[in-house]
């Protein structure tokens, strides 16, 4: 006589029902979704300007080039502080400091950075594409 499963048909050895679902990285479905802020000076509020950044597991948000600032953060874990300057781009020495943060889930994990930069000018340099809203 065949023993009886307590697990529904087709659950995995860890008794999930969708068949395969432990086979499929989780990686690849974490959440990845940030608020970008910028503020001028080097506080964090009141905000100038804000956007939504939305990664995974559906791409969009209120970001204007959304797919490839999320391209540029995934090596950054979703911190604005990793960034580094591109180099052989000029900026006009003047202070006039702004400040990028970036609160959010990334890798489903709770993320918050931000970053003060002297001028906006070095800010699209270092940021590049996620400084762009």
């Amino acid at each position: 006589m065949a023993a009886l499963s307590a697990s529904p048909a087709g659950a995995d050895s860890l008794g999930d029902p969708r068949p395969g679902i432990s086979e499929i990285s989780g990686d690849e479905f974490s959440a990845r979704a940030l608020v970008l802020t910028l503020t001028q000076g080097s506080t964090t509020l009141p905000s100038t300007r804000t956007v939504v950044l939305q990664c995974s597991p559906v791409g969009g948000g209120t970001h204007p080039r959304a797919r490839e600032a999320c391209a540029a953060l995934e090596p950054a874990s979703g911190d604005v502080r990793k960034f580094k300057p591109a180099t052989g781009l000029i900026c006009p020495l003047i202070y006039e400091p702004v400040t990028v943060s970036a609160v959010g889930v990334w890798k489903s994990r709770f993320t918050m950075s931000s970053q003060t930069f002297g001028n906006s000018c070095q800010m699209r340099n270092a940021l590049g594409v996620v400084g762009g809203f």
